[in-house]
């Protein structure tokens, strides 16, 4: 049985021409000399907006509500900078960090799954905080008595890589996260998570296997939160543990989730961009950017709970209003 009605190829074609414009546009950006700050500015764009759809994607459609995505990112920025510190080739390095992040992923699923609500997002937390302090503390035999510990370690593939490079890499990261999203959860895999999201004691009791399905969420959420973060550790060239593990990989996406809505593909998209461009405005001011962002979260959570969505709404229904009154 289908689940979408497919359009008439011409108008297929007519709802895609925006969106291969905006990608064609994308891709021709480092070639059209605009600022560094700009191509910055959208390289973390790209990132973050990596991050958000696959948080929204656990905390929205499979219903984990994760506080540890700083696991998966500092995992991912120590093994790009192990790796190409032994001479692997960057983009090979990536993959890998990907893949050792999904790995890790797989390792935890079995304890965190058998806890739920706050507990998992506890949990997920605990963990993060158990690899800072053992990246803070562990000094390799190979490392150098200015690195690893608490000093952290430079990435040596930043100084061959050009920032053209990195924005390339970003970009297409993003489009792979929203692409496969897409595809997910119009698949028997995004049916089986969200049924599990809604209830998973029915699900269980319909044959779904409840532990595959969440181990299948979890793993791809956790891959691309692994490219995202050694994408971002390539693009700043260093890495320490109190950052690579901060509680700021849970915080950008969490607050651009908030804002751009639960449950949405599209929404993600505002949100990332309303964080970037806080994130670059207040990163000099740390404690006042997280009490920003908190104030943020507070005020959607409380006024506007389904984001961006619920602020139209209120002003359409204060236009309506107005204008009900003044035909009256």
């Amino acid at each position: 049985m289908r689940r979408t009605k497919l359009l008439p190829k011409g108008k297929n074609l007519v709802t895609l021409s925006p969106l291969i414009v905006v990608i064609i546009v994308l891709f021709l950006i480092p070639w059209l000399g605009l600022s560094e700050y700009l191509i910055t500015f959208l390289i973390l764009f790209f990132i973050f907006l990596t991050m958000t759809e696959m948080w929204n994607f656990l905390a929205g459609y499979c219903g984990f509500f994760s506080l540890g995505q700083g696991a998966f990112v500092g995992l991912a920025g120590y093994m790009l900078g192990v790796l190409t510190d032994f001479g692997w080739s960057t983009y090979i390095a990536i993959l890998i960090s990907g893949v050792v992040a999904t790995t890790f992923a797989a390792v935890v699923s079995k304890p965190l799954f058998r806890i739920k609500g706050v507990y998992f997002a506890v949990g997920t937390l605990a963990l993060t905080e158990m690899l800072r302090i053992f990246f803070t503390s562990w000094r390799p035999p190979w490392a150098s008595p200015v690195t690893w510990g608490g000093a952290g370690i430079p990435i040596k593939a930043t100084a061959y890589v050009s920032r053209v490079e990195v924005y390339y890499l970003a970009l297409i990261l993003a489009l792979l996260s929203i692409f496969s999203l897409k595809v997910v959860l119009n698949s028997k895999l995004g049916l089986n998570v969200m049924a599990i999201c809604d209830d998973e004691s029915t699900a269980l009791s319909c044959g779904i296997p409840t532990y595959r399905y969440k181990l299948y969420a979890f793993t791809l959420y956790a891959f691309f939160v692994g490219l995202a973060g050694a994408t971002f550790y390539l693009y700043q060239g260093y890495i320490e543990p109190t950052g690579g593990f901060g509680v700021s990989w849970t915080l950008i996406p969490l607050m651009a989730t908030i804002i751009g809505g639960l449950r949405s593909i599209d929404g993600p998209i505002a949100g990332a961009l309303i964080v970037t461009i806080l994130y670059l405005q207040l990163v000099r001011y740390l404690g006042l950017s997280l009490i920003l962002q908190g104030i943020i979260v507070l005020i959607f959570v409380f006024v506007a709970p389904k984001g961006l969505k619920s602020i139209f709404e209120i002003i359409r229904k204060h236009f309506y209003l107005r204008s009900s009154k003044l035909l009256i």
